[in-house]
């Protein structure tokens, strides 16, 4: 008796698990790519970093801003 309701609890369980997935299942798709993209941008920032490219990706030359300034000792 004891297995028989073990069963029926492991599958309602199971049941709810996966309503929840088939109610959910486009936010998860959405975070995944996002998630994904998040990703790709914090990887292509780190590679621009390690070439010595600035963060706004101009030429440093004609900027009025100071960050050529630093720029320059790396380079």
């Amino acid at each position: 008796m004891k297995l028989c309701s073990a069963r029926l609890i492991r599958g309602k369980e199971e049941k709810k698990m996966l309503q929840f997935i088939s109610e959910n299942i486009g936010n998860m798709v959405v975070c995944v790519i996002l998630l994904f993209l998040v990703g790709m941008a914090i990887r292509t920032v780190i590679r621009n970093r390690k070439k010595g490219h600035s963060s706004c990706g101009c030429d440093c030359q004609g900027c009025p801003y100071p960050c050529g300034k630093i720029y320059k000792g790396r380079r």
